[in-house]
């Protein structure tokens, strides 16, 4: 009976994984599509090529265990993620806060991964315990990546927010008194 409880629980982590894997997706398709930084799309992309393989690694070990992905599980993760991107639309600063969800998100995946690999060696489960390891580097060097760019995600969330109204004040300063050269302004 015992075996049978942790190997209900391994497929459950198993899905739970897979589920967070699919808000990755999500959140970061969605956070390079609305940067401008080619530097910082560059990080998002890096992430989201992991997150497409580590959710095809979950998705064997589920196999493995004559399992599947919960869809209902996946839906509601794909809804926090369309939720997330709405916030990124609502707020000037899209790659901070982008980058700062992906970094909670990726700290998210790694306590999940933990306890996924805890259950799977209960479970006797070495390769998903062989899997969980190996993500959990990767994840570890991605936060790492993430928090590294901090710096460069506000200065891209600044010049987003900086970009529509320096025309606008190019304009209200010329009208005002002229180039920044202290010119006058002509006839008009």
């Amino acid at each position: 009976m015992r075996a049978k409880v942790i190997d209900e629980q391994l497929v459950k982590y198993l899905t739970d994984a897979h589920a967070i894997e699919e808000e990755s997706l999500g959140l970061l398709r969605r956070a390079g599509r609305t940067c401008a930084r080619e530097d910082v799309r560059e990080i998002y992309e890096q992430q989201l090529v992991r997150a497409e393989a580590h959710r095809a690694l979950l998705e064997a070990r589920l196999q493995a265990h004559g399992a599947k992905s919960s869809a209902l599980k996946d839906a509601a993760m794909r809804l926090g993620a369309f939720n997330s991107g709405l916030i990124f639309q609502a707020q000037p600063d899209t790659a901070g806060k982008a980058t700062t969800f992906a970094f909670a998100l990726t700290h998210l995946k790694i306590a999940g991964y933990e306890l996924l690999k805890r259950v799977a060696a209960r479970a006797g489960d070495d390769a998903t315990v062989a899997m969980t390891e190996r993500v959990l580097g990767e994840e570890r060097d991605g936060a790492s990546r993430l928090s590294a760019s901090f710096d460069t995600a506000v200065h891209a969330s600044l010049e987003a927010q900086e970009a529509p109204r320096r025309p606008t004040e190019h304009l209200l300063h010329t009208l005002a008194g002229g180039e920044r050269t202290g010119a006058p302004l002509g006839p008009v």
